[in-house]
């Protein structure tokens, strides 16, 4: 089974993914703070992340960082190479190579429809090998 972290202020979008994660066949974490985020990613085994972008300082008072700085945080501080880290945000392809840059794997646009291709594309990137 794959493990997945799902981070997101938006708490409507991290239960219509982790049901249809959860369908798919994963094993699906969610979080609402880099912090939790941290944590889940220092006690559990997780093969792919899937952070929001916009996770602003202001949307709650545990951020501090938005979700492309997450990205290359985790990179460091994780030494997981196996692990896939995949952003979510609105439609801007000028994003796709600070993604790359900062150690992400995919970018994602909201809105995440269909959710299929979603599905997809994360099984694709959950067995791709390490090398």
């Amino acid at each position: 089974m794959k493990y997945i972290a799902v981070c997101d202020d938006d708490v409507d979008m991290l239960s219509t993914l982790k049901k249809v994660l959860k369908k798919s066949g994963f094993e699906v974490f969610t979080t609402q703070t880099e912090q939790d985020l941290y944590k889940l990613l220092e006690n559990q085994k997780i093969d792919l992340v899937l952070i929001d972008y916009n996770l602003e300082p202001d949307d709650f008072e545990d951020h501090t960082k938005n979700g492309l700085e997450i990205i290359s945080e985790i990179r460091e501080k994780f030494d997981d190479k196996c692990m896939k880290l995949v952003l979510t945000t609105s439609p801007n392809y000028a994003q796709l190579e600070d993604v790359k840059k900062a150690g992400g794997n995919e970018i994602l646009f909201k809105p995440l429809f269909p959710l299929t291709k979603i599905t997809d594309l994360l099984t694709k990137l959950s067995n791709e090998s390490c090398d």
